[in-house]
C-alpha cells in the first residue's frame, strides 16, 4: 500500500513537471522591433522594451532579449526606481551575452528588481543608483544573476552593483556605496548580502 501511494506521489509530481514546462513559453524582446505585438511570442512580434515580456509572461517563462541598450522605462519596487522590475519566478536572458546586451540604468533609477525564483543571465548592467541598496541590481534571497557584468554602478547604502541573491560567474567592477550623511554605514561597493560563486 505504501509502495503503491509513493509511486503515486512521484507519479503526481513528474505530470506536475511536465505540465510546468510544457506550458513555458518564450517571449521575445528586440530593441528595433518594429511591430510589438504582445504576447510578444516570436520575433517578428517583439517587444521593444524588457518590461512589457516580463509583464506579459507566466511562471517559468523565457524572456529572450536581443542585442542593444535598453535604457527606457520606470518602474517602482524596493523603495527606488528600477528599469525593470521581474516579479515573478521566470528567466530573463540576452541572446548573445553582456558584450552586445545592456541594461542601463540613471542617476534614480536602478537597473534590475528581481523577485524570489528570477534568474537574469547574459547582461551588462550599468549606470544604475540605488536610493537605499542595490544600485545595479536589488536581489531577494532566491534569485540568480549569471554570467552578467555588473559596472558603474552606485548605491546610497550597500551594495553598489549587487545587494542580496545569488551571484555566478560574473563580472563586478567600478562601483561603489557611499554618501556624505553622518553616521550612516555603507558596505559593499562592489556587493552586498549576497552569495557569490566564480566571479
Amino acid at each position: 500500500m505504501n509502495g503503491n501511494r509513493l509511486a503515486l506521489v512521484a507519479l503526481l509530481f513528474l505530470v506536475g513537471l511536465f505540465r510546468s514546462s510544457a506550458a513555458a513559453a518564450i517571449r521575445y524582446v528586440d530593441a528595433d522591433s518594429t511591430n510589438p505585438v504582445a504576447p510578444f511570442l516570436e520575433w517578428a512580434t517583439a517587444a521593444t522594451n524588457i518590461q512589457d515580456a516580463v509583464d506579459a509572461a507566466i511562471e517559468h517563462d523565457t524572456v529572450l532579449v536581443g542585442d542593444g541598450v535598453y535604457a527606457t522605462g520606470m518602474r517602482e519596487a524596493g523603495f527606488a526606481g528600477n528599469r525593470v522590475v521581474i516579479d515573478k519566478p521566470i528567466l530573463v536572458r540576452s541572446l548573445n551575452g553582456p558584450a552586445v546586451t545592456v541594461i542601463q540604468g540613471a542617476g534614480s533609477a536602478r537597473c534590475l528588481y528581481l523577485t524570489n525564483g528570477v534568474t537574469v543571465a547574459g547582461f551588462t548592467l550599468t549606470g544604475g543608483a540605488g536610493a537605499g541598496d542595490g544600485g545595479g541590481v536589488f536581489a531577494a534571497d532566491r534569485s540568480v544573476i549569471s554570467n552578467c557584468i555588473i559596472q558603474g554602478n552606485s548605491a546610497y547604502v550597500s551594495g553598489g552593483g549587487v545587494y542580496g541573491g545569488v551571484v555566478w560567474n560574473c563580472e563586478i567592477r567600478e562601483n561603489s556605496a557611499d554618501s556624505a550623511e553622518p553616521g550612516r554605514t555603507h558596505s559593499g561597493g562592489g556587493i552586498s548580502f549576497a552569495e557569490v560563486h566564480n566571479s
